[in-house]
């Protein structure tokens, strides 16, 4: 018990590479990835597809001692294109939330926890425009981070697990529950920015 005691009292009242105690710290995460790829059909013609991932986090934290507390909002889109220009599948992510995180030595723990977040899945294919949605009945980023410093700057690699899950759904306006609980999880390698001010 008095080693659970003396790590809590360490952690509270150590000071983080990351700034000093009692500051903001900006952060900024960003993920990018894109694939190209091409289809024949029977006849042989040929369709080129491009699907692209852009995720990004953008978060201000209260700093006290060792552990900050403030807000992230998270956006995120999948999107396909093929050679005709025609969007064949989008699908979004966004949410606000409440984080709380620690800063112990160069590294950066946060979870937050969110207020307000939702999928939309839109489609203007070959079926006509859809707009699907999907409040979250609860979702959650958690965030493992190491920052290189570069004076009031650190940037460094950081590891984004987060999970949305929904029980109802809202086409053209209309409210509906689903069967089961719906669960999107995700863990992704993503790029981090912090500064402190």
């Amino acid at each position: 018990m008095k080693a659970i005691v003396r790590v809590i009292l360490l952690l509270l009242f150590s000071k983080s590479a990351f700034g000093q105690a009692n500051s903001l710290t900006l952060d900024l995460a960003a993920f990018y990835f894109q694939t190209k790829e091409e289809r024949a059909n029977n006849n042989g013609d040929t369709t080129k597809y491009e699907q692209s991932y852009l995720f990004y986090s953008l978060g201000l934290c209260y700093r006290f001692t060792t552990f900050c507390l403030g807000g992230k909002y998270y956006s995120g889109e999948i999107g396909s294109l093929n050679s005709s220009g025609i969007v064949d599948g989008q699908l979004e992510y966004e949410g606000f939330g409440v984080t709380f995180g620690a800063f112990p030595d160069n590294w950066s723990l946060q979870l937050t926890y969110f207020l307000s977040a939702e999928k939309r899945i839109g489609d203007a294919g070959f079926a006509g425009d859809t707009n699907i949605e999907y409040p979250a009945k609860q979702a959650y980023l958690i965030d493992i981070a190491y920052g290189f410093k570069a004076g009031s700057f650190s940037v460094g690699p950081m590891l984004r697990i987060s999970e949305f899950s929904y029980d109802k759904r809202t086409v053209a306006g209309v409210e509906s529950s689903l069967a089961n609980t719906e669960k999107d999880s995700m863990q992704m390698p993503m790029v981090a920015f912090w500064m402190g001010f």
